[in-house]
């Protein structure tokens, strides 16, 4: 199992089309529903910063053939500002209402 949280910043004139991007990303998500998945990205409020949180049996082969992925990956370089960081993280414990 893989979990991983990757954060970035977008150049300000790119923040709208990264968001649309990642929706349609989200969209094929729900769409093909890979097993063994959970992610979630977030959008820092009033800022241009993003955070990714990746739980994956597979690794990024799960979603990493997806064309919505591939576009918004494929074009990130032009969006992004400075390297993304990248944390392998090991869960602790978890909590969730089921709400």
């Amino acid at each position: 199992m893989s979990n991983v949280i990757i954060q970035y910043t977008i150049k300000s004139e790119y923040v709208e089309e990264n968001i649309t991007l990642l929706h349609d990303f989200f969209t094929e998500l729900e769409e093909v529903c890979p097993s063994g998945l959970a992610y979630k990205a977030y959008h820092f409020e009033d800022s241009n910063n993003f955070i990714h949180i990746v739980n994956s049996e597979t690794d990024a082969s799960a979603f990493a053939h997806l064309p919505s992925y591939r576009s918004y990956r494929d074009t990130l370089h032009q969006r992004i500002e400075g390297n993304p960081t990248m944390l392998s993280i090991k869960e602790v414990g978890s909590y969730s209402s089921g709400n």
